[in-house]
């Protein structure tokens, strides 16, 4: 197959993936999805609603408190309805349980919910930054409001409420060729000037009382499946943090380099004893092999460029130094492995038979192969 043959083979598969893809943009355009019932299914693609729905499957699992004029605190505390022991209630992932009995460390997380005058909300996950898709918290944020208002449940967030590059109208018109100029415009303003998150359009009712937030505990007293008392930091080589901001673009630097020369100093110091027997033993224990696998055209080959370039230097006293050295070499080599076994020739004597390599011929084939015979 040349050139021309696959250059118009991979453009062929490239124009029938691209075919497919825009059938599944079309369907999702034109199709509406009947095994979701949020408001955002008739707009978005497949994919992004089912990552909404999963979101408010999961809504049940969280609870949400107001702890400040517009800041909300959204904890995890299972499914109700499970029958299961208090400690099955903390693991914030169904699939967490199989980590129970693992050295992996498991930590209980609060998240805070914003909500700006305008109404867009911001949640510590930053999923919605991520992702351009809102999370369980806001959702959860957002069925407290509702509950508060006696509006219960919350119907769910709009179209309006996810990035643009999930809604299949974008992906079926922005940028195509029969779509008309106005609507590519409009569409194209709404990808460059994206939403920062969802908005939650009703507002917080003063009767939605402001409790206490939670103490901000460290990452050791968040632990779920270890003990805090269990755990001794001083036994954990390496564990250095260091926080340096620059009081200045032209004195930090001096400054910078002098942080990073203590962290280097630290870093010498984190080993121990028992370390550095660890790593005698890995250090005798390894098999490092006697003869490297390279081949000596491969391993020799700046040595031998580099002899050529002084020969070519020196000049035709140069050369003949190279020449009478390799002579010697394959001489030595010669004799190294026909050993006792006799098998050289002695070169012809008529002039008519040129050798081009010094080698002996040890193969089988009947026909004269060498070239040390070769006229």
């Amino acid at each position: 197959m040349n050139m021309d043959t696959a250059a118009k083979t991979l453009n062929v598969h490239t124009d029938i993936k691209t075919a497919q893809i825009e059938e599944l943009i079309c369907n999702d355009y034109r199709k509406s999805k009947t095994w979701s019932n949020s408001p955002t299914s008739a707009h978005v693609t497949t994919f992004a609603e089912g990552l909404i729905k999963s979101v408010y499957d999961r809504r049940h699992l969280y609870k949400a408190v107001r702890v400040g004029e517009r800041t909300f605190e959204v904890h995890y505390i299972g499914d109700p309805n499970k029958v299961g022991s208090q400690q099955d209630l903390l693991l914030e992932h169904e699939k967490e349980d199989q980590f129970r009995d693992v050295p992996l460390p498991l930590f209980e997380r609060v998240r805070t919910v914003t909500i700006d005058e305008d109404g867009t909300m911001y949640c510590e996950c930053c999923k919605f930054e991520a992702t351009g898709l809102f999370c369980e918290q806001q959702v959860a944020t957002a069925d407290c409001i509702c509950e508060a208002l006696e509006q219960s449940p919350f119907e769910g967030f709009t179209e309006k409420d996810v990035a643009v590059r999930w809604l299949s109208a974008f992906l079926h018109l922005a940028y195509k060729d029969s779509t008309p100029a106005h609507i590519q415009t409009m569409l194209h303003h709404l990808a460059i000037h994206d939403i920062a998150g969802p908005k939650f359009k009703k507002d917080i009712p003063a009767s939605l009382p402001i409790q206490s937030p939670s103490p901000k505990l460290s990452a050791l007293d968040r632990l779920k499946n270890y003990s805090r008392d269990g755990i001794d930091l001083e036994k954990i080589d390496g564990m250095f943090c260091s926080t340096f901001t620059p009081s200045s673009m032209n004195g930090g630097q001096a400054e910078l380099d002098e942080i990073f020369q203590q962290m280097f100093d630290e870093m010498q110091n984190v080993h121990t004893p028992a370390t550095d027997i660890l790593f005698e033993n890995a250090i005798s224990n390894s098999a490092l092999p006697e003869v490297a696998s390279v081949g000596a055209r491969a391993a020799l080959r700046p040595l031998m460029e580099t002899t050529f370039v002084l020969a070519d230097k020196v000049g035709p006293d140069g050369m003949k130094k190279v020449e009478d050295t390799f002579k010697e070499l394959n001489a030595w080599f010669n004799e190294r492995l026909r050993g006792d076994s006799g098998k050289r020739q002695a070169p012809p004597e008529d002039p008519r038979y040129v050798a081009m390599t010094q080698e002996s011929y040890d193969g089988t084939a009947k026909r004269i192969c060498n070239t040390y015979r070769m006229p």
